[in-house]
């Protein structure tokens, strides 16, 4: 394209080539190094677009519902700084992280992830579910009080929607029945006879019954959301302060959610944490990715690399491979010449 002076300028159109093979075959993979003069992507300078883009192949061809933390960061990184994202709005908000005492060691445990992609729908799912049986249009606006109105996995409950049917119940396992209203569905929740002689009967609005029917699977996939959100906010307000011990605490306490709440994590990534925290000069380390194999993630001094290295050869049984890494710029074009 050319403006009306006839000087030659780039559109937002970009590059797209085609390769094919010559008998139709399908086309392996393979590496390619482009040498143009055309400039690579369109030139409109919205980072963000070219993320949901790629979020979005993500999604239609490799059949991953991923969200969008990776495509953000990776355009979006700056040197020197962690990245805040709101993943809603698709915001960020740079947090400095610049002290050049402080490394992060990234870990593979070189385990395959068996698991990561199918786990990652099924999760997804539940934590849809469980929005809707909340209320509420996503998590992110979910609170921890929702969530423990909402748990239904406190023992077992009787529905009664016939009143004679509770001097039945009174007759046939308590003395009495406390003070209670009469709707067209009735809630019984027991007390232990051993705790209490008396029957505590509750009614419940369509909406509160409706919420009755998060499992407990469900609830522990939520109550990792609703905590995870909670505990970035912390972890950002750390870095701020320079506060690194209570970071580290952060990272520590998200594995352990991971692992136990949301049930993505596995005895290879556990076993590096606790290799990784054993060492001094280490304040915190988490599995990272999708779980079920991949990576962890450690910050720690970087006068501590060595021995922290030294220690999880040692402790972890399988061969793991080893990155130091800092925060750095996003994905973009090197000038090689």
């Amino acid at each position: 394209m050319c403006t009306g002076e006839g000087q030659p300028y780039w559109g937002p159109h970009g590059l797209q080539p085609g390769i094919r093979t010559s008998n139709a075959l399908p086309l392996p993979g393979f590496r390619a190094v482009v040498v143009s003069s055309v400039p690579l992507g369109s030139d409109d300078g919205d980072k963000v677009a070219k993320a949901i883009a790629c979020q979005q192949a993500e999604h239609t061809h490799a059949g991953v519902p991923c969200g969008i933390m990776d495509q953000l960061v990776s355009v979006l990184g700056m040197e020197g700084h962690a990245l805040l994202i709101d993943c809603r709005s698709l915001e960020s908000i740079p947090v400095p992280l610049s002290d050049p005492g402080l490394v992060f060691l990234i870990t593979n445990s070189n385990v395959k992830h068996s698991l990561a992609s199918s786990e990652y729908a099924l999760r997804r799912g539940q934590c849809e579910k469980a929005a809707s049986i909340l209320g509420k249009p996503s998590l992110r606006d979910a609170t921890v009080n929702d969530l423990e109105d909402s748990h239904s996995g406190h023992g077992p409950t009787m529905k009664i929607s016939d009143p004679s049917m509770i001097s039945k119940w009174e007759d046939f396992h308590y003395s009495r029945v406390s003070t209670y209203s009469y709707c067209s569905t009735l809630f019984v929740f027991p007390v232990p006879a051993w705790h209490c002689n008396k029957l505590t009967l509750y009614s419940l609005s369509p909406s509160q019954e409706s919420r009755a029917q998060l499992d407990d699977v469900t609830y522990r996939r939520a109550s990792h959301v609703i905590g995870e959100i909670c505990r970035t906010l912390k972890a950002a307000e750390s870095f701020k302060n320079g506060s690194f011990q209570e970071f580290g605490k952060i990272m520590v306490e998200s594995h352990n959610s991971l692992r136990d709440l949301y049930e993505v994590s596995c005895k290879d990534l556990d076993d590096l944490v606790c290799a990784a925290m054993e060492v001094e000069g280490v304040f915190g380390s988490r599995m990272t990715g999708g779980g079920f194999g991949g990576c962890t993630i450690t910050l720690l001094k970087a006068d501590a690399i060595h021995r922290t290295i030294q220690n999880i050869q040692e402790r972890y049984s399988g061969t793991p491979t080893f990155y130091i890494a800092t925060p750095s710029e996003g994905a973009r074009v090197l000038n090689l010449s």
